[in-house]
């Protein structure tokens, strides 16, 4: 059976679910990090599970997969590395490294991901004007067939099974 929860973000305590999704994240390593389409960033952390044959290669994704949608984000090196990195350096840079921190600000929904060699990541919304046709600003998959998308604009949602027999 799916639950399904919808929050619009008016006050900071609007976040402390999605805080509590995003902690997961913490002490799982991010085995893969990839551009799609539109150079949208894609990280697969945790477990490593296997895909559907129908899908296509890869044949594995991660536990959770964290997807950028159209929002423009950053790599930082850790303080002290050279200043100039490649993009396929800097997605280098955070596989294999383990997520130290998850940050969601309020009241943008930006997400800062600080990992154990002290990279960060960080995925900074632009709002959009006509926010009914606009994508997600990020979102995240994980176990139990977990969805959540955050944005556009100032909400973000849930949806995933309880674990229970429909």
């Amino acid at each position: 059976m799916k639950i399904e929860t919808t929050q619009r973000v008016e006050a900071p305590a609007d976040l402390d679910r999605l805080h509590d999704l995003t902690r997961e994240l913490v002490g799982k390593a991010c085995w893969r990090a990839k551009l799609g389409y539109g150079d949208e960033l894609t990280l697969d952390i945790g477990g490593r599970v296997p895909r559907s044959p129908r899908s296509g290669p890869p044949n594995e994704k991660g536990e959770w997969v964290l997807r950028a949608r159209a929002t423009p984000w950053v790599i930082e090196p850790a303080p002290g590395d050279p200043a100039e990195y490649t993009i396929a350096e800097l997605l280098r840079l955070i596989e294999g490294a383990t997520i130290a921190r998850v940050e969601v600000g309020y009241p943008d929904l930006w997400l800062g991901v600080t990992f154990s060699n002290q990279c960060t990541l960080s995925l900074v919304p632009e709002p959009a004007d006509d926010e009914e046709d606009a994508l997600a600003y990020w979102e995240l998959f994980g176990p139990r067939r977990a969805a959540l998308e955050v944005g556009p604009g100032p909400v973000w949602s849930l949806s995933q099974d309880d674990g229970e027999a429909p």
